[in-house]
């Protein structure tokens, strides 16, 4: 019943690399001084070999830097960048030995909205700094076509959401830290970081850990997920982000509906029971030691102008007005990739700062114009036919998984709508997972559980 971890366990070896790397990384953001780096560097040779041997590795360790990507920088770069850019050498190798790429619809839709916002720059008031940023977001949608590549197995694609539960927990112990220290205030950024998109990282990341909970069977690991669960749900708490309690809510109630519908009606007594405990302790822990006066007082506020919308959803319905006279004067081409800034301010009749368009769906409008929103609106649905056919398939394994992909579906588009999250990372490497998950758990998936038979 108590099973250990074995060294010849491809995930407990993953695990153990890239928790080393994880905890030195988080070493050098804490400062802890040269032993740190010396660990990062010694990390870094390992896992270049062992990336070498089992790519899918590469992908894990991207999931782990992810959530802490302002936490490591090396030569002006952060250490994500550097994992991806190496993963992304491996893997154009790995496609000139084979002389064979996997590309599925979303891999397409993803590439013409990047193509089309390449375009879209000829009319970009700033094509300079408009070019760089879009180099920066053709390799964050690169992230999926690397993962529907290199996560070729169940074990593979468990290692991978083990490095995002790691990196995510990690951070979440990091902003809980630093939030308690300065009394909960939500400034713009903490350490770095910009508030709302730590909160999206924390929220995904606890989603990630009970789906990864569900799959596991090992006890001791179960019991690591149980805490990197409630740790993110203390970290969903205290940053106080309406955005991510409104994804994770949603993704929880979509869970719960889908898995009726799906044919598992009865949650199992076992389940319920642990939900009820992990609540429990999540609020002990709230109120006993994190939360005081004042900080319940902020979490009532942010809940009740969240409800009655006092505060204009923090200000988006008077952006979104100024972004809707930029999206009419330019509906279908837009006014160029990265040019919202601009022509926010020269919109707006009484002046003030620059804004960002809080929503995916207005930036690709005043941006890309109909054409950008329709092409990232295929994105999604090409996405969304594939859990719908999971779904949809009435199988054993469709039933099991097919909750939790529409759980995740269902924060990402959350996501997209509170935030301009077309850009981000966890956006592209989500909708990866998803398709992953789909892949791997279908009925009519081959008893190797290979996305493709080895060369």
């Amino acid at each position: 019943m108590f099973s250990t971890f074995r060294l010849r366990d491809p995930v407990d070896v993953g695990v153990a690399l890239i928790g080393g790397s994880a905890a030195a990384a988080a070493g050098v953001a804490l400062g802890w001084g040269k032993s740190a780096w010396i660990i990062v560097i010694l990390s870094g040779l390992a896992g270049c070999l062992a990336i070498i041997r089992r790519p899918a590795l590469g992908v894990a360790l991207i999931l782990t830097l992810a959530p802490l990507e302002d936490f490591l920088i090396i030569q002006g770069q952060t250490a994500v960048m550097l994992a991806a850019l190496l993963v992304a050498a491996i893997f154009a190798v790995q496609v000139a030995i084979r002389r064979r790429l996997l590309v599925d619809s979303t891999a397409v839709m993803a590439a013409a909205l990047i193509m089309w916002a390449l375009a879209t720059i000829l009319w970009s008031p700033d094509k300079d700094s408009s070019a760089s940023n879009w180099i920066s977001f053709a390799l964050v949608g690169l992230l999926y076509l690397l993962l529907i590549n290199l996560i070729e197995s169940k074990e593979d694609l468990k290692l991978a959401l083990w490095g995002h539960v790691i990196g995510g927990s990690i951070l979440s112990l990091i902003v809980t830290k630093a939030l308690m220290a300065h009394d909960f205030a939500r400034s713009e950024f903490v350490l770095g970081y910009g508030i709302n998109l730590v909160s999206r990282l924390i929220g995904l990341n606890l989603l990630l850990s009970m789906l990864l909970y569900e799959l596991e069977r090992h006890f001791l690991r179960k019991v690591a997920l149980f805490l990197a669960a409630v740790l993110a749900g203390i970290g969903v708490a205290v940053t106080l982000s309406r955005g991510t309690w409104l994804g994770v809510l949603a993704s929880v109630v979509i869970l719960g509906l889908t898995g009726a519908f799906s044919g598992r009606r009865r949650l199992p007594v076992g389940k319920l029971l642990l939900l009820c405990l992990g609540g429990v302790i999540l609020i002990y822990i709230l109120n006993t030691y994190l939360f005081d006066q004042h900080g319940l007082w902020k979490l009532t506020e942010r809940f009740q102008s969240g409800v009655t919308l006092s505060d204009s959803g923090g200000g988006r319905l008077k952006i979104w007005r100024v972004a809707w006279q930029v999206f009419t004067d330019a509906p279908i081409w837009g006014h160029g990739y990265n040019s919202f800034k601009y022509e926010y301010t020269r919109y707006l009749d009484t002046g003030g700062d620059i804004k960002n368009a809080h929503n995916a769906y207005v930036l690709m409008g005043c941006e890309l114009g109909m054409v950008g929103v329709v092409l990232f609106i295929a994105v999604l649905l090409t996405v969304f036919a594939k859990v719908w056919r999971l779904f949809s398939a009435k199988g054993v394994n469709g039933a099991a998984i097919a909750p939790w992909c529409m759980a995740l579906f269902a924060f990402v588009f959350v996501a997209t709508m509170v935030d301009s999250a077309v850009e981000r990372k966890y956006v592209w490497y989500t909708l990866g997972l998803i398709t992953l998950l789909t892949r791997f758990y279908s009925d009519t998936q081959s008893t190797d559980n290979r996305a493709f038979p080895r060369a």
